[in-house]
């Protein structure tokens, strides 16, 4: 920077210009009224001194030294006038640029000195073409933008020889922002000044392009309304009518003789009134259109009615259930006594039935079986998919994607407005859904609010009270509790192998053929084939892959039909050419007992089934590892079934110490299924005594019950599935917790006539009934372990004890 011979020597006096940029070469009036500014004035001599004229970069409070840009640009004053409410109007001649330094307000007045700033060297060429495109884009905007006259072009033509007075021509002239003219203002690189202006009108044009483009189409949107006009004048003069009217009055009288509620109506008349408004062909009018059906397609007084309160109707209710599904007493139990209260009371107070159990059991059917034995509709709404709010209760009429829920969609297609609703698989709504979906189930299972509830799409309140509506889900965890309080859960437990036979004959086979289009004699089972199918090809708690095998032996059975004209007749001895190979568990149809392995019984939302339990004993340093994708409240049992165990080795003939001495791996088999729960408690500390006495588990018993610290069995749920599962797995004993003696009582006849239920209270009763002993005429007793440290006193003390203790035991 350096200091040029014609700037006024001294400070000069500096005006803080909040309301526009003065640039150079350029003349511009002010009204300045801020105390700073008028000190200034009217300390500033009448002549030729000029004054330094300064944006701010912060136009917040008052001015001081630090909110000024460090350029400005110097000014002569012209004419200056004194206005009646004290402020003053000057007229200042920017000159040029100038740099300010040491700028101070010591006289109430801003003040500073002042130099040139730096010329630095340009291309020549370079500078020639910013300038020409800069008034390219000038000519163009003066096209787009009224508000610029014709002379622009020219008058800044005259003045592209020297490009940095071509900018601030520019900039004084443009309708620019004071931050974009304070830009221009500051920046001393002529280059660099022009890449600014360049951008600013490449900006403007831009605006002056799209604002001509809507005013084109809003003058053609006139243009078309105004032809409309004239079309419904000429259509009325010669008694005809275009679509558009045409579409109104025709839905307009739909809505005058549809039995619609008052805010209904009143929520049609509105939107025909925008209908009569909208263009004939447009997305509007489609959309509006669409709505209106929407609401005339609604039930809005349509009903069944359910049969009278007469003994016989309720007989005959009864009956269709008994027809309709074979088992599940309790169910139907449950199912006829809310039929009962409704036949009797006309309502059950709001009571919505959950149905909860594993896949294949019967849930839906049975949910469409309350609908034909009530004569009512049914809708089935899959709620498990649903990702948010709006898949349930529908999306607004203005969003992308309007539409209604699917609640109301199926109430449309039920045709009336109190169907049976099921809303199946409640337990897998997304979890990120529960937030939204949680609140419009609630408002949909509430009888105090589902009276008036609102579909988002439909906008106008639907009675939803005298629906019935039922839920299923497999699994009760995922359900939030104020939901779940709304509900009456009945459990549908897992079938007994007869009730899968019975199912298969009066049900399945039968429905087979139907759809084979087979008659009896084409497609036939034998009594053995069908107890084969259900033994070794179906482990599981429903009757899914049942109905799949079934249909595969009718497939086969058409097929040879066509092909050779005649049925088939399937023997158990068929069924591996048939169906392929059995399904047979290696693990729980092992053919001898182990050490260390144990069948546990564990129950899930999908049933029950049988949990393998594997211990290894090693020399090491008493570390223990678990495998086999085990959750914390298992590894709590694992640790509770060791800590027992430690304090019984002694009574084992086994040093306190051995536990240090070795290293234990449990694993628990199928890797990547996750597990948890406390009921495999005497399952792993049977696992555990018997690595530890070298003494194998027998292969057909199985055992679940949680334990405590002393040993004590401990009740645990699920029971009838996990006995079932025993019973699909060939176990011919199972070990239950005798705190579940009550639930075992209540178990079907067949579970307890086909499986030796033992009832503990402690876990020495279950090692008794399933680590192998010696009995009379047996030869030798099995080895004791062989690894770590032992008292040869303790040891033949414990062999003397041996005999007696097994003995009883057994």
């Amino acid at each position: 920077m350096t200091t040029s011979s014609d700037l006024p020597a001294g400070r000069l006096r500096c005006l803080a210009v909040r309301s526009t940029v003065v640039m150079p070469r350029s003349v511009a009036t002010l009204d300045l009224q801020r105390r700073e500014n008028l000190l200034a004035l009217d300390s500033h001599p009448e002549g030729d001194e000029p004054l330094v004229a300064v944006p701010l970069i912060d136009l917040e409070g008052e001015a001081a030294p630090h909110k000024l840009a460090r350029i400005g640009t110097l000014c002569r004053v012209l004419d200056r006038t004194r206005l009646p409410d004290g402020s003053q109007r000057v007229v200042l001649q920017g000159l040029r640029r100038v740099v300010l330094s040491a700028v101070d307000a010591e006289q109430g007045y801003l003040a500073a000195s002042v130099a040139d700033p730096a010329v630095g060297s340009y291309d020549d060429r370079q500078l020639r073409e910013r300038v020409e495109r800069a008034m390219q884009l000038a000519t163009e905007l003066v096209r787009l933008d009224s508000r610029y006259s014709s002379e622009l072009p020219r008058v800044l033509a005259l003045n592209t020889s020297a490009a940095g007075h071509f900018a601030d021509l520019a900039a004084s002239r443009l309708h620019l922002s004071y931050a974009d003219r304070t830009r221009l203002l500051v920046e001393t690189d002529v280059a660099q000044r022009l890449d600014i202006l360049i951008e600013l009108l490449g900006a403007d044009v831009t605006r002056g392009e799209l604002t001509q483009a809507l005013q084109s189409k809003v003058q053609e949107r006139v243009r078309r309304g105004f032809l409309r006009e004239q079309l419904q004048v000429i259509q009325g003069e010669l008694g005809e009518l275009d679509g558009i009217e045409a579409q109104v009055r025709d839905l307009a009288e739909r809505v005058e003789h549809a039995p619609l509620p008052v805010a209904a109506r009143r929520a049609c008349s509105r939107e025909l009134v925008h209908l009569r408004r909208a263009s004939s062909g447009s997305e509007e009018a489609a959309r509006i259109r669409n709505w209106v059906e929407w609401l005339l397609e609604l039930p809005w007084t349509e009903v069944t009615h359910d049969p009278t309160a007469g003994g016989d109707d309720y007989t005959k209710v009864v009956t269709a259930l008994d027809l309709t599904h074979t088992g599940l007493d309790d169910v139907k139990e449950r199912v006829s006594e809310f039929l009962a209260v409704r036949h009797l009371a006309g309502s059950a107070r709001g009571t919505v039935l959950c149905f909860l159990g594993p896949s294949g059991t019967g849930k839906t059917s049975m949910a469409r079986a309350v609908a034909d034995a009530l004569g009512r509709r049914f809708v089935h709404i899959h709620v498990g998919s649903c990702a948010d709010e709006g898949e349930l209760r529908g999306r607004h009429l203005s969003h992308a994607g309007a539409g209604a829920g699917r609640l109301m969609q199926g109430i449309a297609r039920a045709g009336v407005r109190n169907p049976v609703v099921l809303l199946d698989e409640l337990d897998k709504i997304h979890t990120r859904g529960w937030s939204q979906a949680s609140s419009a189930l609630l408002e949909i299972l509430d009888p105090e609010q589902n009276r008036e509830f609102v579909d988002h799409y439909l906008g106008v309140p639907f009675d939803l009270s005298e629906c019935i509506f039922l839920v299923t889900a497999n699994d009760i965890e995922p359900i939030p509790d104020a939901l779940l309080d709304r509900l009456e859960v009945i459990p549908f437990g897992s079938y007994t192998e007869s009730e899968k036979l019975a199912i298969a004959r009066e049900h399945l086979l039968p429905r087979a053929r139907l759809a084979a289009g087979l008659s009896p004699k084409d497609l036939q089972l034998s009594p053995g084939a069908l107890v084969a199918i259900v033994r070794s090809y179906t482990a599981e708690p429903g009757v899914r892959q049942l109905q799949r095998n079934i249909d595969a032996l009718a497939r086969k059975a058409a097929v040879q039909r066509v092909r050779e004209e005649h049925g088939l007749r399937v023997d158990k001895q068929q069924l591996s050419g048939l169906l392929g190979p059995a399904n047979l568990d290696p693990f729980v149809h092992a053919a001898e007992p182990r050490i260390g392995v144990v069948a546990g019984l564990a129950w899930t939302s999908a049933g029950g089934s049988i949990l393998p339990i594997e211990t290894l004993l090693m020399k090491g340093a008493g570390r223990t590892t678990l495998t086999g994708s085990i959750g914390e409240v298992m590894r709590e049992s694992v640790q509770t079934a060791l800590s027992w165990v430690r304090m019984q080795l002694p009574r084992l003939g086994l040093e306190p110490e051995l536990l240090e001495s070795i290293d234990l791996h449990l694993h628990f088999p199928a890797g990547g299924t996750p597990k948890d729960g406390p009921s495999a408690g005497i399952a792993i500390a049977t696992s555990l005594i018997s690595v530890l006495t070298r003494t194998a588990v027998r292969h057909d018993v199985a055992m679940t019950g949680e334990i405590s610290l002393h040993g004590a069995v401990l009740p645990v749920g699920g029971l009838r599935e996990k006995l079932l599962a025993a019973l699909r797995a060939g176990v011919k004993t199972a070990i239950v917790p005798a705190r579940n003696s009550e639930e075992v009582l209540r178990l079907p006849r067949e579970i307890r006539r086909r499986l030796e239920i033992k009832l503990v209270d402690h876990v020495s009763e279950a090692l008794g009934w399933s680590l192998l002993t010696r009995r009379p005429g047996a030869d030798a007793a099995p080895a004791a372990p062989a690894v770590g440290p032992r008292n040869p006193k303790r040891a033949a003390r414990a062999e003397a004890r041996a005999p007696r203790r097994r003995r009883r035991s057994g």
